[in-house]
């Protein structure tokens, strides 16, 4: 899902890859393992998102992880969506924009519109705001 972010963001926005997938990082964690989690308890996602937050964190525990990746971001100053120029009329398209994305088939599960609304709506301006209907 971070990588898709370049085609809808950075074509809608001229923002800089990095600093959209940077901000899109936390939220998109937290939502693929909830995602996984209902829908695909058994996926080797979970085992790699739990892998990756022992790695950062000392913990394996994936909440440990999206926590390290909300202090990273706001401790190195990451700027949300908002900051780089999206506003609420365009988050409805910058979401199916994202959902029909090619490299949207890396993600380790499909996406509802709903989840690539609260995937935005928490990265807009680095904090939870209310979702946008997809």
């Amino acid at each position: 899902m971070v990588v898709l972010a370049r085609q809808p963001f950075g074509g809608l926005l001229g923002a800089p890859h990095g600093a959209v997938c940077a901000a899109l990082l936390p939220a998109t964690t937290r939502v693929n393992v909830r995602a996984l989690s209902e829908r695909a308890p058994g996926h080797p996602a979970l085992e790699r998102y739990a892998e990756a937050a022992g790695l950062v964190t000392g913990e394996a525990r994936v909440e440990s992880l999206v926590t390290w990746l909300d202090e990273t971001n706001r401790l190195l100053g990451v700027p949300g969506l908002s900051a780089a120029g999206l506003t609420d009329d365009r988050v409805t398209q910058v979401c199916a924009q994202a959902r029909t994305a090619s490299s949207m088939k890396g993600n380790p599960i499909e996406l509802t519109p709903a989840e690539l609304a609260e995937i935005v709506a928490g990265a807009f301006d680095g904090s939870e705001r209310a979702t946008p209907s997809a």
